[in-house]
């Protein structure tokens, strides 16, 4: 039974990366760069967004979930979604500035606001079905939202070759696959917890979860500069039509990351983090290895494929500004090839509960990749851009490296005489 949802939960997830990376390639061929370049502001515009308004509050209000006795999981369900209403009365009204400075254009504003509340509902759901031991249906909502709107959009794309390739269109798909998947599981979580009573909400609760969240937050935020803040720069000094260029190719990129972390990641570490709780040096030290080893090796499997791949996506997709910047492309995989290596380290220390050294860590990778951009953006353009993305990766690994090495060494110290081996 295991090994059928293992292989039904594997299916999901290829299906929602590959709707990505055909909705990607569609977007590239017959839309206008100038378009492409619109759609990878406004998807960066709402992933930045609904991190701001998650606060990354989960990290609290899961673990709160999973301790819960059954019948106050409800209740705390509920003060996680209380949280998440102050949250949206203190962030959505700001985010009106987007449009006010002409980031995204005014008629795109209600497509905004309903894909970005129902996108971060979705995803937090997808986060609590997770933690409650139901992968599949957890994985069936985000193909909702991010792969079955994609198909029946491209086969009506299919149907009436010419007709509909507006960004409209996948507004009203994103708006809808991710409205849906909210509505179903918020059905389930009822369904599941029908008939319990909800105990009364309590302050004090929402103050420990806003001390422990705001750290990963902050961590969170960072990491995100470095993946998106270039677009809006690439806008700034140069044109939309050359934050399209870099859009087509960073989202191709960007799928050796999230299948690192689909695959491998999200399946080692929480493995290591038990090693680290029951001071188990061995199992830790096995754990570790085998993450680095496999992370290298299967990024650099991808990052080849993709680059065999892009020379015939290229030919078919057929425009020349594509081809005048494919060794941006390069460097990308290369950046990807690195930020998985020092997502090891960064597990390491999650691990240690190292909380304020990823802050520091990740703020610091993140100041630098603003920094470089500054600079090497006006300057050298959308590969400026990929260049800058390259070194903050690097700093960001030395930097969690570093950081790790010596909280490894105090954790070997603690245990030496328990089951450890010197590493």
């Amino acid at each position: 039974m295991k090994a059928r949802e293992s292989l039904l939960n594997l299916a999901l997830r290829g299906l929602s990366m590959g709707a990505r990376f055909l909705l990607i390639f569609y977007l590239g061929k017959y839309f206008s760069l100038d378009n492409l370049g619109l759609y990878g502001i406004f998807f960066t515009t709402v992933t930045l967004s609904y991190f701001l308004l998650g606060l990354d509050f989960y990290t609290y209000s899961n673990r709160e979930v999973l301790y819960a006795r059954n019948e106050d999981k409800l209740s705390v369900l509920r003060d996680q979604l209380a949280f998440y209403l102050v949250t949206y009365t203190v962030f959505l009204l700001p985010l009106l500035l987007v449009f006010f400075y002409d980031i995204l254009p005014l008629k795109y504003i209600v497509f905004f606001y309903f894909i970005l509340v129902f996108e971060h509902l979705s995803q937090e759901l997808y986060r609590v079905f997770t933690m409650l031991s139901y992968p599949v249906f957890a994985n069936w909502l985000l193909f909702l939202r991010s792969g079955s709107w994609i198909y029946l959009i491209i086969l009506g794309w299919i149907i009436m070759p010419d007709k509909n390739y507006s960004l409209s269109v996948i507004w009203w798909g994103w708006m809808m696959g991710s409205g849906l998947s909210v509505i179903i599981g918020v059905i389930e979580i009822l369904r599941l917890y029908k008939g319990h009573g909800l105990r009364r909400m309590q302050f004090a609760w929402f103050v420990a979860g806003l001390k422990i969240s705001v750290l990963y937050f902050g961590s969170t935020i960072a990491l995100k500069i470095i993946e998106y803040s270039s677009r809006y720069l690439i806008e700034y000094w140069w044109s939309i039509k050359d934050v399209g260029v870099f859009t087509f190719f960073s989202q191709i990129a960007n799928m050796i990351n999230v299948a690192i972390s689909t695959l491998l990641i999200m399946i080692i570490y929480p493995k290591l983090v038990h090693a680290v709780n029951e001071n188990n040096v061995l199992e830790f030290y096995r754990l570790k290895k085998y993450m680095l080893k496999r992370i290298l090796f299967y990024s650099i499997a991808l990052g080849v494929l993709v680059s065999v791949l892009i020379e015939p996506m290229l030919y078919f997709i057929n425009k020349n500004d594509f081809y005048g910047e494919v060794n941006l492309f390069y460097v990308l995989i290369l950046s990807n090839i690195v930020f998985n290596v020092g997502l090891v380290y960064y597990y390491v220390l999650y691990a240690f509960h190292r909380d304020f050294s990823l802050f520091v860590t990740t703020a610091f990778s993140g100041v630098s990749n603003v920094a470089l951009n500054m600079i090497l953006i006006k300057y050298f353009g959308i590969m400026g851009a990929a260049i800058s993305t390259l070194l903050s990766y690097v700093i960001f690994m030395i930097l969690n490296a570093h950081v790790s090495k010596k909280a490894e060494s105090f954790f070997w110290a603690a245990n030496r005489g328990v089951n450890s081996i010197n590493p």
